[in-house]
């Protein structure tokens, strides 16, 4: 999914797991229920048809990654995290 949405493409997926904490759906992206296949061919064809929301999902979708996913911002975050276990 992040490398979906990193790529500016628009993830659809099911609603399992992890999955809705990067997915806001109708925002960056969509999810389904996994019980229902016909969801993806519902939100497959509103893409189809609005080519604002397709611009509008891509650009969130890449902002996202850039914004909670950076890997420049994990980094530092588990290097700081080493730090204080070292200091301890």
């Amino acid at each position: 999914v992040l490398e979906y949405m990193a790529a500016g493409l628009i993830a659809i997926a099911t609603n399992i797991g992890a999955t809705n904490e990067i997915i806001r759906n109708g925002e960056n992206g969509f999810l389904v229920p996994p019980d229902k296949p016909e969801a993806i061919v519902e939100k497959i064809k509103l893409l189809k048809e609005n080519t604002e929301l397709q611009i509008k999902i891509k650009q969130n979708a890449i902002e996202t990654i850039k914004t909670k996913f950076s890997y420049r911002e994990n980094i530092f975050k588990l290097s700081n995290l080493y730090k204080e276990l070292i200091e301890k």
